[in-house]
This record gives structure tokens, C-alpha cells and sequence, in this order.
């Protein structure tokens, strides 16, 4: 991710996150306890964990076979 892209795109939260996806926030907390390569895209701000659409959609679709639009 460029610094471009930090500055074009707004982060959303977790629970956003979950309800854009239908997953449960249980689901999402899981996943940004896995570290490494294949670990949900995030950053920490203070207590917060961000996400960017263009990070966690892609990672969707590559780990799971999700479409880029986020929808099953």
C-alpha cells in the first residue's frame, strides 16, 4: 500500500468491516489474531484496528473466493 492510498482512502472499523461482509465480529477478531503472510490486512491505531477496503477485499478473494465486491 503506497501513502497515496492512505490519503484517497478512508480506514473503516471492525464492526463495519463485519457488517459489510456478514461475517461476525468474532469471525474478524480471529482473524487479526493471525500473524504472517496470509494474516488479514490491518493497522493499529491506539486501541483501534483500521482496515482499507482495497487490502481486505483482495485478501478476501485470495484466502476464501470471495468477489471484489465483498459480497459471497
Amino acid at each position: 500500500m503506497t501513502e497515496d492510498t492512505f490519503t484517497q482512502e478512508r480506514p473503516i472499523r471492525i464492526k463495519t468491516l463485519s457488517e459489510e461482509t456478514s461475517l461476525p465480529l468474532s469471525w474478524w477478531y480471529a482473524q487479526t489474531m493471525k500473524t504472517g503472510p496470509d494474516a488479514v490486512p490491518r493497522r493499529k491505531c491506539g486501541k483501534y484496528l483500521l482496515f482499507f477496503r482495497s487490502e481486505v477485499w483482495p485478501w478476501l478473494a485470495r484466502r476464501y473466493g470471495v468477489n471484489a465486491g465483498g459480497e459471497a
